[in-house]
């Protein structure tokens, strides 16, 4: 049996098929973190109104924000959430960019998610490149 049916046979139609999925999903992330980076740091700063706000969960605790007409959800931390640092009616100032449907904080440090996104892309390649080698 040669190397190429040796992988054929240990890499089915199956892992292959998870393999993209991740891939598609990654590439997905790290658009949508792209899309994030560039309204931080392009989007004009503009006045929104605090709409609903949520019980605080363990897992992403968010707000709600009115601008022009949209309600968009923005992600706070948990301990703006459990002191209650936004209420309904409130004004808070957001990025917005003209070209994209979303808004940031101002202060947003998207390259801190960005990193970890590529960090984790960066393993998948090569816990694969070694898994063939190694077929």
């Amino acid at each position: 049996m040669t190397n190429h049916q040796n992988i054929k046979e240990k890499w089915g139609r199956g892992t292959k098929l998870v393999i993209a999925l991740i891939f598609v999903f990654i590439v997905a992330v790290l658009c949508n973190g792209l899309i994030d980076i560039y309204v931080r740091f392009n989007g004009e700063e503009r006045p929104a109104e605090v709409s609903q706000t949520f019980i605080c969960k363990r897992k992403r605790p968010s707000i709600k924000v009115q601008l022009d007409e949209t309600e968009y959800s923005l992600r706070i931390t948990k301990s703006e959430c459990f002191s209650g640092k936004y209420r309904v009616g409130q004004k808070v100032r957001v990025l917005k960019h003209r070209y994209f449907d979303r808004v940031v904080w101002p202060n947003y440090k998207p390259l801190i998610s960005f990193g970890f996104i590529f960090l984790f892309m960066a393993a998948v390649f090569f816990y694969v490149r070694y898994q063939r080698r190694k077929a």
